[in-house]
């Protein structure tokens, strides 16, 4: 799949026994080290963890890694880590448990043309299936609209690189239903795994539960079902 210019989106795998395409961050970023406009890092699990302790074991490898890049203005630092915790706070514990296993680094820019050379392609961010990393960036100024763009890529991350949920039978059939002729906007109807992000980033960006239930009622309930969304909000 292709992401629209300044569309979030998941870049595609690669194909099995082929080297991967690799990430190209930008110029004097490494993975896992500092650089001048990107940066990166890997997130470990641990067993027996609390949902919040996940949770703060998430924000506290997002605020080390922007710590660490000089590159960042404070103001970027406080946005891009308010936008990953207004996120997080929305998860279920079974949703935060899958995002865990999904999501093994983070890299962040300072721009969305940065995002692009990473991607290869026009993108305001992505995951990568590849080794499970998400790349973000600020282009939204305000907390509320930059949570939005996190919270798609966080969806993906939920999903996983094997695509868990929205490559089950069941998420294919009411994607088709309720969002296959572009309920929900035209990249949610390119693909069901991009149906599944846009609808994870409605849910978890623009708290639109009360407003899903009424057109998107099947998707929702299959959130809810999996327990990766809260049964009365």
């Amino acid at each position: 799949m292709k992401p629209e210019p300044v569309k979030p989106g998941k870049k595609p795998a690669d194909e099995p026994g082929k080297k991967p395409a690799g990430l190209k961050p930008s110029p004097g970023a490494t993975i896992g080290g500092g650089g001048d406009s990107g940066n990166s890092g890997g997130s470990g699990g641990a067993g027996g963890e609390s949902h919040e302790d996940r949770i703060n074991r998430h924000l506290a490898q997002i605020k080390a890694i922007l710590d660490a890049d000089t590159a960042f203005i404070a103001a970027q630092r406080k946005g891009y880590y308010a936008a990953a915790k207004e996120v997080f706070g929305r998860m279920t514990p079974k949703a935060m448990r899958h995002f865990d296993k999904g999501v093994k680094g983070y890299h962040f820019y300072k721009s969305q043309g940065d995002v692009s050379v990473a991607a290869g392609e026009p993108a305001a961010a992505f995951y990568d299936p590849n080794d499970s990393s998400l790349h973000l960036d600020g282009t939204e100024s305000k907390t509320g609209r930059l949570a939005i763009l996190y919270a798609h890529e966080f969806a993906h991350g939920i999903d996983g690189p094997k695509d868990t949920f929205s490559g089950s039978k069941k998420w294919r059939e009411v994607w088709k239903k309720e969002m296959g002729k572009g309920q929900l906007g035209q990249n949610a109807a390119s693909s069901p795994s991009e149906g599944w992000a846009d609808f994870g980033a409605a849910l978890l960006g623009l708290r639109a539960s009360a407003l899903l239930t009424k057109k998107l009622k099947d998707c929702l309930k299959f959130w809810r079902d999996k327990g990766l969304w809260h049964a009365t909000k």
